[in-house]
């Protein structure tokens, strides 16, 4: 008997989960959550205390959400709460070659202290999974900082947006993605492009896909984000900008 997800939802299921999930968020407190001062920055690089080769960046948005995204385990788009942050996750669903390779649950993060996050996934918005995950601090990497409130820098530009430069970025760390052995099984190859917002530091502050090749999107994303760059310059300045970049995969 072939097994199923455990969340076989369809788009019209998602888009329903997504619009409760908003509801949740801002029309009333999470249950049974206690008022606590806004916390310091989530953004970096954990690990999972349980399995130490597993790492976790997380980001802001552009829009002042908040991205958890672990290479071939999940990724996540979340918005702040009073009891940490919720949203909704996506995860490889490698037995269901049926449906779109992904399966989709609710993510509840929540700080231990300091230098550990309590990570879970359920189907509830008010009420966190069964089973849960630690994830410790390993380091900072320049991104945006959540104690200024989640709010994105304002001076970065948007996604399309142009910019005047006089030399663009070079890639100076390039960090290739994984390639999971199930997408090599399953003949899955082809380059995925992205558009990445390298900053006036080099590092990379957002990436969007441009184009997609089923189940290695996040793949790609994770390892673009990683990447360190010679900055773009304006009049003798670094200025940040946005750029196209190829991702490939190959099984040859």
């Amino acid at each position: 008997m072939r097994r199923t997800s455990p969340l076989p939802w369809n788009a019209a299921r998602l888009t329903l989960l997504a619009a409760t999930l908003v509801v949740h968020l801002f029309a009333r407190p999470a249950l049974g959550a206690t008022p606590s001062a806004t916390p310091d920055s989530v953004v970096g690089v954990w690990r999972n205390v349980n399995d130490r080769q597993q790492l976790m960046m997380v980001n802001t948005t552009a829009d002042g959400g908040v991205e958890f995204l672990c290479q071939g385990r999940f990724f996540a788009t979340t918005m702040r709460r009073e009891s940490g942050f919720v949203g909704i996750a996506r995860q490889p669903d490698h037995l269901n070659v049926e449906s779109s390779l992904y399966k989709y649950s609710i993510m509840h993060v929540a700080r231990v202290d300091p230098t550990m996050l309590h990570i879970s996934f359920s189907r509830m918005v008010d009420q966190p999974g069964p089973d849960a995950q630690l994830w410790e601090f390993v380091n900072r990497y320049g991104r945006d900082d959540l104690s200024k409130g989640g709010v994105a820098d304002s001076t970065l530009p948007k996604l399309g947006e142009r910019v005047y430069v006089e030399e663009f970025p070079v890639a100076i760390e390039r960090v290739p993605p994984d390639y999971p052995a199930w997408a090599k099984e399953k003949g899955i190859q082809g380059t995925v492009m992205v558009q990445a917002l390298v900053g006036k530091d080099g590092l990379v502050k957002d990436v969007h896909v441009v184009a997609s090749v089923s189940g290695l999107d996040d793949y790609a994303v994770g390892a673009v984000r990683q990447w360190r760059f010679k900055p773009a310059m304006a009049r003798g300045k670094p200025v940040a900008v946005w750029v196209s970049l190829p991702v490939k995969f190959t099984l040859h």
